[in-house]
């Protein structure tokens, strides 16, 4: 088993048939896919591309964005819950004020002083 140095146009050859290859695969799958009624492929967006920002960048401020934006989302439902909560507390008020009302009829009641006053008998 002898192995001959390869030259530089056997490489190109080499990674001529590999391109070969590739292209003949693709174009097998784009004809797969329209045969079977899938529209062509679309190209993968970048939009990292478009705002002329790097990757790592584009995702980096994606994620602060979206961080920001469940910092607020949890403050205005903190908000809800204190303006919710301050409502069920001034409804308590009412029912203890009218819980008190009640208590103080039912002692002039007990007492025997149901009009306010004692009445004497003439």
């Amino acid at each position: 088993m002898f192995r001959t140095k390869q030259t530089d146009a056997d490489l190109s050859s080499e990674a001529l048939a590999k391109e070969e290859r590739r292209e003949k695969n693709r174009l097998r799958s784009a004809r797969w896919r329209r045969a079977h009624g899938i529209g062509p492929r679309r190209p993968a967006q970048q939009p990292w591309l478009a705002a002329g920002i790097s990757r790592s960048t584009w995702y980096r401020r994606r994620k602060k964005a979206r961080d920001a934006a469940t910092a607020c989302a949890i403050f205005a439902r903190a908000e809800s819950f204190a303006a919710a909560l301050i409502r069920v507390l001034a409804r308590c008020a009412e029912l203890e004020r009218e819980s008190m009302a009640i208590i103080a009829e039912l002692a002039a009641f007990a007492s025997g002083d149901r009009w306010g006053f004692t009445p004497t008998l003439l």
